[in-house]
């Protein structure tokens, strides 16, 4: 892997999950299944991944102290992990608060998400100035996630998934240093920011087989049930 640094967000209150009556400590990435944070598979795949430079991001400090707790019981070490304790306002501003610590080719993932390896290779192999990757998964409308169809090659944004070559845009995305200092000029609303590369033709995709980044309680049960099913993708 030539792209070597990810940003992990880990923070957030989990609001609508929470809504669903489900309870959890600090935040979603420490969610457990089979006695292990679901930042643990996360980490662990990216290692795998070849990703050994790593920032944790959370708001909060209980959040940044359990993510210590969690790398510490990992089997291995990251070559460096900076631990960044924003002002919690929101995830798209996120890359801009830690830009300073950022390489040019980065990839961003949320903790509470669990991705092959082979995934991010395949993004890597699709990697090219100018351009961001996002992964894309086949999901419901419920998801509070930009959609999108394609058809022959060509991508257009969608307000709801009626098809079967619709999908939802979601986390890890291989991003680089054009996509934060778009931020301002977008306001930061990555929705808006995502239309720009689509309508530029900039956007690839690499579609996942694997659940959607816990979001709702609909993505947790498909995310438990998936993976009680399939045991061995939870370390690989």
């Amino acid at each position: 892997m030539k792209v070597k640094q990810a940003l992990v967000a880990i923070g957030g209150n989990g609001n609508r999950l929470k809504e669903g009556s489900f309870k959890f400590q600090y935040s979603k990435p420490f969610i457990k299944i089979n006695g292990k944070t679901i930042l643990y598979y996360c980490l662990n795949n990216i290692h795998k991944a070849g990703i050994d430079n790593i920032i944790i991001i959370g708001n909060k400090k209980s959040q940044l102290k359990a993510a210590k707790n969690t790398i510490r019981d990992l089997p291995f070490r990251f070559s460096k992990v900076i631990y960044y304790k924003d002002n919690g306002l929101g995830t798209t501003g996120l890359h801009y608060h830690v830009r300073h610590h950022l390489n040019y080719n980065f990839f961003f993932e949320f903790g509470h998400n669990i991705t092959l390896p082979s995934h991010h290779k395949k993004m890597e192999k699709l990697n090219s100035k100018m351009f961001i990757v996002c992964s894309i998964f086949k999901t419901k409308n419920y998801t509070t996630r930009p959609f999108i169809r394609i058809y022959k090659n060509i991508i257009k944004s969608l307000d709801i998934l009626s098809r079967k070559n619709d999908y939802a845009v979601a986390a890890p995305y291989l991003l680089d240093r054009n996509y934060i200092f778009l931020l301002p000029k977008f306001k930061f609303n990555s929705y808006k920011l995502i239309q720009h590369y689509i309508v530029n033709n900039k956007l690839l995709t690499v579609r996942s087989y694997f659940p959607i980044e816990v979001d709702v309680k609909n993505d947790l049960r498909k995310f438990f049930s998936f993976f009680k099913k399939h045991p061995k993708n939870l370390l690989i």
